[in-house]
């Protein structure tokens, strides 16, 4: 009977890890937002007729792939240019400066893409900035403890919010 027990209790945890889910939890941030006085301090306006603080608008993006041991090679892909998609919206010089970057396999912070620019919105609506990003993706990857290769894509345009 004890025997019946244990491989009855044996049998019940290896459907239970099974049913453990591959795919992590992925934190998004992505925002438009103002600049602070600080920010505009270091902007050059030169060019521009009458520049304000308010004629510039800061995008940060923010994916983080936390750590777990089941998976491993974390990773953010973004196959564009930054600069071209914001550009891209009436073909004006709108990108002005930004910084950017990937961490990966920190088992503190797990996987982190993080880029942040500044760009000249003078005459943009929110719809527009949203829809430079249209069909925009980063592509989060990893590999299971399986040995499989995941994906997800992460949509960018969805994911916007203005502050």
């Amino acid at each position: 009977m004890q025997k019946l027990l244990v491989v009855f209790l044996v049998s019940l945890m290896m459907l239970a890890a099974c049913g453990h889910t591959s795919v992590p939890t992925i934190t998004t941030e992505v925002t438009v937002s103002h600049l602070t006085d600080e920010e505009y301090n270091r902007v050059g306006t030169h060019g521009i007729d009458n520049p304000s603080k308010e004629d510039f608008r800061k995008f940060t993006l923010k994916f983080v792939m936390p750590f777990r041991d089941e998976l491993s090679n974390r990773q953010f892909d973004f196959p564009g240019d930054w600069r071209d998609i914001i550009n891209s919206i009436d073909d004006e010089d709108r990108y002005w400066y930004g910084s950017g970057g990937q961490q990966l396999e920190n088992k503190n912070k797990g996987a982190v893409y993080f880029k942040e620019f500044v760009f000249y919105a003078r005459g943009l609506s929110d719809d527009d900035i949203v829809d430079a990003f249209d069909s925009v993706a980063v592509y989060a990857s990893w590999d299971t403890n399986t040995g499989d290769k995941e994906q997800r894509e992460l949509v960018v345009d969805e994911l916007i919010e203005f502050e």
